[in-house]
């Protein structure tokens, strides 16, 4: 565990400020916290990120968390780290010639048909014909 002195410090070690530095017991405001935790995500999407390990990293309850990021973003943080995942996935397949497995990997999941049910959950298309697609759009 790492202690600063104060707010300032933590947050230019890129650390979310806690009570210790904030005496005063203040909250940092839920839109501040949102945004770090999407900066997380954003950071992190390729790892195995969970509600409890993301509130355990923010200094929150996942209970608190979900209800806060759900109002301010209009969705979950699993629906946020699903859809990073998969623009991330569109931007493989697209430039890329590696595998749909490889390309779920690299993603943060590892369970390909998962990622192949999703991907086609969010685009309308599976890996494979969004590949297809993208490619035969490039050569026309």
């Amino acid at each position: 565990m790492r202690v600063f002195q104060n707010a300032s410090q933590a947050l230019r070690e890129e650390f979310r400020p806690c009570k210790r530095c904030k005496p005063t017991g203040e909250r940092l405001p839920d839109r501040e916290w949102v945004a770090q935790i999407t900066q997380y995500i954003d950071s992190h999407y390729n790892e195995k990120l969970t509600l409890e390990h993301l509130a355990d990293m923010c200094h929150g309850s996942p209970f608190h968390l979900q209800r806060t990021f759900k109002r301010l973003m209009d969705m979950t943080p699993v629906e946020y780290i699903q859809k990073k995942r998969i623009e991330r996935a569109r931007e493989l397949l697209a430039h890329s010639n590696n595998q749909i497995a490889d390309v779920a990997q690299m993603v943060g999941m590892p369970n390909t048909p998962y990622f192949i049910t999703l991907f086609k959950k969010m685009t309308g298309k599976t890996p494979s014909e969004y590949r297809q697609l993208y490619v035969k759009q490039q050569t026309t």
